[in-house]
């Protein structure tokens, strides 16, 4: 269906939707769990139209594991990890975070906090 606009040029107008239109984007997310320097990583991603098929997590660039779930053990610092991942469609979703990783459990928001009996100089004992 075509319409004048009335300065001589002509709008293409398209009704109805094609296939790929239609197919969502799935959204990456997780949850971190870190104690001292163990962190675990665990899939909530999301697909509105389908299901997830595959993950892949890396750190800071570098692969760390594949799969809903995955558990690294880091040095202390600061880590930025990736999710990406995958739908039956073939299209991907991305979710990344810095996980801050401190000995004492007290890393990446998950953990039960330093040992002050153990560590009392360590900046949360204070």
């Amino acid at each position: 269906m075509s319409s004048y606009s009335g300065n001589g040029n002509f709008l293409l107008e398209v009704s109805g939707s094609s296939a790929s239109s239609s197919n969502k984007l799935p959204v990456a997310s997780f949850t971190e769990t870190c104690t001292d320097l163990n962190c675990t990583f665990s899939d909530t991603s999301k697909d509105e139209d389908g299901t997830i098929v595959s993950w892949n997590w890396t750190e800071n660039g570098q692969p760390i594991g594949s799969g809903e779930k995955v558990s690294v053990n880091f040095k202390e610092g600061l880590h930025t990890v990736l999710l990406t991942v995958t739908d039956n469609d073939g299209l991907t979703g991305l979710h990344e975070t810095t996980a801050t990783v401190l000995k004492g459990g007290d890393g990446g928001g998950g953990g039960s906090g330093p040992d002050c009996s153990a560590n009392p100089a360590h900046p949360k004992c204070k």
